[in-house]
């Protein structure tokens, strides 16, 4: 999970670079495809089964859908109608959907620690994020569309978590990942045609190839193994520490400096997920 907590924090650097030259539906649509087309030479590669289970294509596809298409059809969009600092505030509440979603569905209990450790680091990553200094505010639809994304991928977890056990994680993606083919060929075929592929520089391929293979093709796999080790709710805290890692990374990378009140949010992150992650910890001790 430490390792997916960097992985995805470099992912808005590396979005930054890919950006100038790539257009957001044409990014989506394209890493899907790669995506796709990686997941299945790998496994095939492994020698894994790579057939549905009786009765759980659906679930299967559904997952997909949710967490590679319609998740981040919603995020673009709503990126594209508000702002950074907005948004960002709001993906950090998808680890608090996660535990609200498996509760509901009697999948994990709702422990007052770990919903308290999930607050506190919600406190600490607005303090970061508000603290970068930026007042431009975005739209209610679009602040709507990526408060909406929170909760699609907080569902999404939930639904690939009864998959899990049935595949390996290789095996796993390949056969969710054609769902998401349902929300992002339409979403990104027009750009994806128009775009001008042959005046992209090494850098911005460089970081797209940081976004599909190490963020996607290494990231998500590591991520659903973690939820699988330490359960959905422990699992969905370490998305806390994104927003302050990748402070860090800006201010080492990009040479963006960190604020006082960033510096502050940024300890009090680190202070929630702990608690929540210990707190989980020790309820499961026997002694």
């Amino acid at each position: 999970m430490s390792v997916v907590v960097i992985l995805w924090s470099y992912n808005y650097i590396a979005l930054k670079f890919v950006y100038t030259q790539i257009s957001p539906p044409a990014v989506a649509l394209v890493r899907w495809i790669v995506t796709v087309a990686f997941f299945y030479i790998v496994a095939k590669a492994a020698k894994q089964d790579l057939t549905y289970p009786p009765g759980e294509r659906s679930r299967y596809l559904l997952g997909g859908f949710l967490a590679f298409g319609l998740y981040m059809v919603l995020f673009l969009w709503g990126m594209n109608l508000t702002s950074p600092t907005e948004a960002a505030i709001l993906l950090t509440t998808s680890p608090i959907w996660v535990q609200i979603f498996m509760a509901l569905a009697k999948v994990e209990n709702l422990r007052r620690e770990t919903v308290a450790g999930a607050v506190i680091a919600f406190i600490g990553s607005v303090l970061v994020i508000s603290g970068s200094g930026a007042a431009d505010r975005g739209s209610l639809i679009g602040n709507v569309m990526v408060g909406v994304s929170a909760m699609v991928w907080a569902w999404s977890v939930m639904v690939m978590r009864t998959a899990i056990p049935m595949r390996p994680q290789l095996a796993n993606f390949a056969l969710a990942l054609p769902g998401a083919g349902l929300a992002l060929i339409p979403f990104g075929l027009t750009a994806s045609i128009q775009q001008n592929w042959s005046g992209i520089s090494p850098m911005v391929w460089l970081n797209f190839g940081h976004v599909i293979f190490l963020s996607g093709g290494v990231a998500m796999p590591l991520y659903y193994r973690g939820i699988e080790e330490v359960g959905p709710t422990q699992a969905s805290l370490y998305q806390l520490l994104t927003p302050s890692v990748a402070a860090l990374m800006q201010l080492l990378i990009l040479k963006h400096p960190v604020t006082a009140l960033q510096w502050v949010g940024i300890v009090v992150v680190f202070i929630g997920v702990m608690y929540g992650n210990l707190s989980a910890r020790f309820a499961r001790s026997p002694d």
